[in-house]
């Protein structure tokens, strides 16, 4: 028998039991995490960093939460960090995900910020007021609003996508403005003044990390290493603050003092808490669910009935990193 064809009949065996051997390894999918610009989120760039997320793991930034819907709705995102509003408004239109963890409560972050010359938000009667065309940000006006007995009605309500922020203000395009961090910091330092903030309404603006039932289905071990890798980097930044605060605050645009100041407007839940919400031993967070839900209903903005609480949150992965 000629050599090549000897070689050719023992080595087609060998082919095909690596082809099997390979067929039956599982497929390792990429994860892809989608953000946008927001100190609450930052831990998670952490944990990318310091490698505490499974190695198929990858963090996407849009410019604008609305861009992370975007992504999420076009499947080019398995999970995304949004506001609790937001996910409400995305499961109008894919049902397919779960709120598996709590990442924050913003208690002092997401602000109404007024210029100088305004003393109160009686002010603000007739004004201009600049708001991202999101629930949060109608969510945050009508509750500060409603805290001086004023409707959304009493002032004039200016549309405006969260990179227009900052320009916008100082321009003199709107007297006031709902934004968050890092703008906040940088608009106070040109003097605008904090007219109410989310720390008067404690628990109600939550940013929670939402997960495709796929990857729940197909991967939950990966699932739970990103819910283990978020916790180890809120220990990290909780012992280190010093050294990520460099680090993260770059990524924001603001120094590190402005970034460690902003953590002072947010609280992270530890696994205990989080599980006592997710799983409504503490009612807390099924209580601001359903306030939420009334607010998006009253508005015209849920198409279709949401599910109960208890089936929108998911508070096993949490559970697991006690």
């Amino acid at each position: 028998m000629p050599r090549w064809s000897y070689l050719r009949f023992i080595s087609l065996p060998i082919i095909l039991l690596i082809c099997m051997l390979t067929a039956c390894q599982p497929r390792t999918e990429i994860i892809q995490i989608g953000t946008n610009v927001w100190p609450g989120y930052e831990p998670l760039y952490l944990a990318e960093q310091y490698e505490f997320f499974p190695r198929q793991t990858r963090l996407v930034q849009y410019p604008s939460a609305s861009e992370v819907l975007r992504a999420y709705r076009h499947d080019l995102i398995q999970m995304a960090a949004v506001t609790l509003d937001e996910s409400l408004l995305l499961w109008q239109y894919q049902p397919d995900f779960q709120v598996i963890l709590l990442l924050d409560f913003s208690s002092g972050g997401d602000v109404l910020l007024g210029n100088p010359g305004l003393n109160s938000i009686q002010a603000l009667r007739g004004r201009r007021v600049g708001v991202e065309n999101t629930a949060l940000g109608a969510y945050m006006l009508f509750r500060s609003l409603e805290h001086h007995n004023l409707r959304p009605e009493d002032v004039h309500v200016v549309a405006l996508e969260v990179d227009g922020h900052e320009s916008a203000y100082l321009s003199g395009s709107v007297d006031a403005l709902i934004t968050f961090e890092p703008v906040k910091s940088r608009l106070m330092k040109r003097g605008a003044r904090v007219l109410f903030h989310s720390g008067q309404i404690e628990g109600e603006i939550v940013d929670v990390l939402i997960c495709r039932s796929r990857l729940i289905n197909q991967n939950p071990e990966a699932v739970q290493q990103v819910v283990a890798g978020w916790y180890r980097a809120i220990e990290y930044q909780k012992k280190y603050p010093h050294e990520v605060a460099p680090l993260l605050a770059a990524r924001e645009s603001i120094s590190a003092d402005e970034y460690l100041n902003a953590l002072e407007g947010l609280k992270f839940p530890d696994p205990g808490s989080s599980h006592a919400l997710l799983s409504g031993t503490n009612p807390q967070l099924f209580s601001t669910y359903s306030r939420i839900i009334d607010f998006l209903g009253q508005r015209g903005e849920l198409k279709q009935e949401m599910p109960a609480a208890t089936q929108f949150f998911r508070s096993d992965f949490v559970k697991q990193s006690q």
